[in-house]
């Protein structure tokens, strides 16, 4: 995201993939940022593809905050909770419909490349301890209930903190009306 002015910022695809998103963004988003219980940023405009750029692309409204950076914020239990209840709420909001994630597999069809990605991380984590909870993932039950919005990127890069409390979600290019076990 560019920063536009001092409301809005400009997000420009990187990829043919996630200028799909684009339109994906404007249909949902002001449907379901209603009944969450954080930000989430507003598309005020679109953009068409011009001036050699070949994709469509957003203007938002912009969010205050910063990302969480472990050992910088002192409540990460609240972190969690809030992040719990944002969750929750996604998966209580309907209609269904929704696009489909293109991270809808099961698990298993990661389980080659996830533990190919943990030996390559060469002694950064301890390897024993992630390969342990993979395989705790691997066996967990799959989702027999309806399918739900799940947002599917939920890292530090796409959460902003107010306060030291979830403020803010962002960048829902690979959110989907999928079952939460499957993302």
């Amino acid at each position: 995201m560019f920063r536009l002015s001092r409301d809005m910022v400009v997000r420009p695809p990187c990829t043919p993939g996630s200028a799909e998103d684009v339109d994906k963004e404007h249909r949902w988003l002001p449907q379901l940022a209603p009944s969450l219980p954080a930000a989430v940023a507003a598309p005020l405009g679109k953009g068409l593809r011009a001036g050699g750029f070949p994709w469509p692309w957003s203007v938002y409204g912009r969010l205050d905050g910063e990302n969480p950076v472990p050992g910088r914020f002192a409540e990460s239990r609240a972190l969690a909770r809030d992040l719990a209840r944002f969750v929750a709420a996604l998966h209580r909001i309907g209609p269904s419909g929704g696009p489909a994630s293109y991270r809808a597999e099961p698990l298993s069809a990661r389980d080659a490349d996830t533990r190919a990605a943990i030996g390559a991380l060469g002694g950064i984590v301890d390897a024993g301890a992630a390969v342990a909870a993979w395989e705790a993932a691997l066996r967990t039950p799959g989702w027999d209930g309806p399918r739900v919005w799940v947002h599917a990127d939920l890292q530090p890069g796409n959460l902003l903190l107010a306060e030291g409390r979830l403020g803010a979600v962002v960048d829902f290019g690979v959110w989907a009306w999928e079952s939460p076990r499957s993302t």
